[in-house]
């Protein structure tokens, strides 16, 4: 993102997951269903990779930054989840 001015404003503009980059930019947490979440698609390309992985030791390698950032994920700042915001007819 600091490389390239275009590729931060894309990154926080995007609709999907904008909110969430800025929250964890300001130091002020990510919502539990997010942590889940991530960690869900972590592990699940985790187990994608050592499954077409052709060395079979080395599978056990992913196991280190799989838990690495399970723990990153987990001990990180957990902010609560905001309910959606109500548009206001004015």
């Amino acid at each position: 993102m600091r490389g390239s001015p275009r590729f931060n404003d894309w990154l926080l503009a995007n609709p999907m997951f904008g909110e969430y980059i800025r929250d964890f930019q300001e130091n002020r947490g990510i919502p539990k269903k997010i942590k889940v979440r991530a960690i869900i698609a972590l592990w699940i390309s985790l187990a994608i990779s050592a499954h077409v992985m052709p060395i079979p030791w080395a599978r056990w390698l992913l196991l280190v930054p799989g838990i690495s950032v399970t723990i990153y994920l987990v001990r990180y700042k957990t902010r609560p989840d905001t309910p959606p915001q109500e548009k206001s007819e004015t």
